[in-house]
């Protein structure tokens, strides 16, 4: 009798195990897929690219110079207009008045790919120095929409960086954005620890 009794609590304990078990698995599952965004931008970024500190010397990696030399495209963050911004700018007072009542504050930073290029040559790959990485948003060009994506914030050197000056006079901008700073980004699939 004592054998029959000491079986069933023993199966108890396994099915509240297994239990709790797969309410673990479940819940993890069910975290991967609401963050799955993040989770794969994580991924990537500690294991696919290579890392860098503030000042780091970057380079271009040799698998993507197509020629001795390549051009390679940058991008800036933009955010939405404020009234200070509108004040600095060369306008009447009418003028002023009727694009402040266009401010959108629900407009959300994000980056657009620039007319700025850097030009480098595959013998001397040298971008400039790495400044920090940042997860922000950039315009899918397929489906138009806001996705995050990682980019690595650089200060190119004056050798390699080439200005479009008549696009930085009359910048493309969407509508209700201006310039967030005059920091540049680049993709980090790009760059290497080495100039090799």
């Amino acid at each position: 009798m004592n054998d029959q009794s000491n079986t069933k609590p023993q199966k108890k304990s396994i099915n509240k195990g297994l239990l709790i078990g797969l309410l673990a698995i479940i819940i993890l599952v069910a975290v991967i897929a609401v963050n799955f965004t993040k989770v794969m931008l994580t991924s990537r970024y500690f294991f696919v690219y290579e890392h860098f500190n503030a000042g780091d010397n970057v380079y271009i990696k040799s698998g993507f110079f197509r020629t001795d030399t390549s051009t390679f495209t940058l991008a800036r963050l933009i955010r939405a207009q404020t009234e200070r911004d509108i004040d600095s700018l060369n306008l009447s007072a009418e003028d002023k008045a009727e694009l402040k009542l266009k401010i959108n504050p629900t407009l959300q930073p994000y980056l657009i790919g620039t007319h700025d290029i850097i030009a480098v040559a595959k013998k001397t790959p040298l971008v400039g120095s790495y400044i920090k990485h940042e997860t922000l948003y950039m315009v899918n060009k397929k489906t138009h929409k806001k996705v995050p994506v990682i980019f690595y914030a650089v200060h190119p050197t004056e050798q390699v960086l080439k200005i479009d000056s008549y696009y930085l006079k009359y910048p493309d901008l969407p509508t209700g954005y201006t310039w967030a700073d005059n920091t540049y980004y680049i993709n980090p699939n790009w760059l290497s620890n080495s100039p090799k």
